[in-house]
């Protein structure tokens, strides 16, 4: 593992915490790397099947674990793999009946919830509604009930840029992968600098940068910086840089008619996406996040009041608020910096977010964004 200490280009860490510090982030990128071999491997080999479908061509229908949708073409009716959780929720949300509350409600139900949400989304697409959807599957689930205006863009060659211009380019140090979550409706990957850094003394810093993708609706595409504090891991995400929205032009009935513009929306935001990684791990722009840290780490703050605005907002639930708070205060300064500052709730949220990671990934995930918002 190589590590950069001349602070000609970069200001990094040269305290004595710096070489612990350099000792724990070299044991996580040991597992590092077999995550992001894997994810990559799930996204190379994730290539979904589309069809374009109007809705009163649509039927659901129950079966002993899951809920299957049949789809009308030319040829008659044809089965699809089982809803996947995510597009269930797409399919009742656009018919504006009941809300995820109430399926999951009916879904905790057994065969009887199941059956009711099955009549209910048949009728509701062969009476109702009137549009056309794009219905991305996979041999194992329908994972996307999407717009027809869904711009489709495909992840391989994207996240191939972007883990090219940052583990490849001699503009940088070098990097490694350290973090990456699949979770079967998106996912993301995380790299970072091979090098620590200590914007404020004795809290020891890396520097890395995420992208995160969703073919099916769950997500925009984003590129982001990020901020981890080595003393417990806790990571905040700092910037976002990059957030391409699935929105646009129409499909047409004929899937095959749009490749041409399927492949050069994916080349285009393959070309931007190597752009800005270059962007975001060049030395100016990581000093310039370090120095949002110090700023935040001498800015007092009130942590009943960034809660209440993060709660106004729906960002934080209420147990998550209280959580929070409780980590704030507590005398702890080795989860958490010292002091009552912007820095410090920053990693309280981080923290949370760390907790909640090992029963949902994806909230943990959201969290960890939040936190980020706190330091700007």
């Amino acid at each position: 593992m190589l590590f950069h200490h001349d602070s000609r280009a970069y200001d990094a860490a040269a305290t004595h915490a710096a070489e612990w510090a350099r000792d724990k982030f070299h044991d996580m990128t040991k597992s590092g790397m077999d995550k992001g071999v894997w994810l990559l491997q799930k996204v190379e080999a994730e290539e979904p099947e589309d069809r374009i479908v109007r809705a009163r061509a649509m039927s659901f229908e129950p079966t002993e674990t899951a809920i299957k949708m049949h789809v009308k073409d030319n040829d008659g009716w044809s089965t699809l793999s089982p809803l996947h959780k995510h597009a269930l929720g797409q399919a009742v949300d656009r018919t504006e009946l009941f809300n995820r509350k109430a399926l999951s409600a009916y879904l905790d139900a057994g065969a009887w919830g199941r059956e009711q949400v099955s009549a209910i989304l048949t009728d509701a697409y062969q009476h109702i509604d009137s549009k056309r959807y794009l219905v991305r599957s996979t041999p194992d689930h329908v994972k996307g009930i999407l717009s027809d205006r869904f711009r489709r863009m495909d992840s391989r060659p994207i996240v191939d840029a972007f883990v090219k211009e940052a583990m490849t380019s001699d503009k940088h140090l070098p990097m490694a992968v350290t973090d990456a979550h699949w979770l079967e409706t998106s996912w993301n990957l995380r790299l970072m600098l091979c090098t620590t850094f200590e914007p404020v003394p004795n809290e020891v810093m890396a520097y890395g940068i995420q992208i995160s993708n969703s073919d099916y609706g769950d997500g925009a595409l984003s590129l982001r910086a990020f901020c981890l504090r080595l003393w417990c891991t806790n990571l905040a995400i700092t910037e976002e840089a990059i957030r391409k929205v699935h929105v646009g032009r129409r499909l047409s009935d004929d899937i095959a008619y749009s490749q041409r513009t399927y492949e050069l929306d994916t080349a285009a935001t393959a070309s931007a996406v190597g752009d800005t990684v270059r962007l975001l791990l060049s030395p100016a722009y990581v000093d310039e996040e370090m120095a949002k840290i110090k700023k935040a780490a001498e800015s007092n703050v009130d942590p009943k009041t960034v809660l209440a605005r993060l709660r106004a907002r729906n960002d934080v639930l209420v147990g998550e608020a209280k959580e929070i708070a409780e980590a704030f205060n507590q005398p702890d300064i080795e989860m958490l910096p010292a002091g009552n500052n912007k820095w410090r709730l920053s990693n309280a949220i981080s923290l949370i977010a760390g907790r909640k990671m090992e029963e949902d990934e994806r909230r943990g995930c959201e969290l960890q964004a939040i936190a980020g918002k706190v330091l700007r």
